[in-house]
């Protein structure tokens, strides 16, 4: 997630890792992997350069009585961009943006930790998304999805 300030400028990001105890409710559609993370951060500015994501899968590993945990994505790797530095993920935003971006199919995917690769997003589910991937308050995330025009994010 982008912090941005009232000009627009990203600012700062954070990050919300996937549980490593999924539960998924009767009423819940969807589900994830378990999940977890490993951050490369410069000791000295502190700022995150990069992370490793690894998952189980639960269906394998539920046929298999077995955990064998897996790297999904490296970060930097997986979006072509130099670090995880708040105007190198404001660039990534940009990308997902795009009109049928891989890129965000791509996203899409790694948000339910490799759950089900037949999960569609369609035009709603992807302004909820990269609104919710910038705004963080509840005011400008509503006036965001409000506004399904995507030419905001170009």
């Amino acid at each position: 997630m982008i912090l941005l300030d009232k000009k627009g400028k990203p600012i700062n990001s954070l990050f919300v890792a996937p549980a490593v105890t999924p539960v998924k409710s009767l009423r819940q559609v969807d589900s994830n992997n378990p999940g977890v993370r490993l951050y490369q951060y410069d000791p000295f500015s502190y700022s995150v350069l990069d992370l490793w994501q690894f998952y189980l899968n639960l269906t394998e590993a539920n046929m298999k009585n077995e955990s064998d945990w897996k790297l999904e994505y490296v970060m930097t790797k997986a979006y072509g961009i130099e670090d995880l530095k708040p105007e190198s993920l404001h660039g990534m935003v940009k990308q997902l943006s795009a009109p049928h971006s891989k890129l965000f199919s791509k996203y899409y995917n790694n948000y339910f930790v490799s759950y089900d690769g037949n999960k569609f997003c369609e035009e709603h589910c992807r302004v909820t998304q990269l609104c919710a991937i910038q705004y963080l308050d509840l005011p400008t995330y509503k006036d965001c999805i409000g506004n399904e025009d995507m030419s905001q994010y170009e």
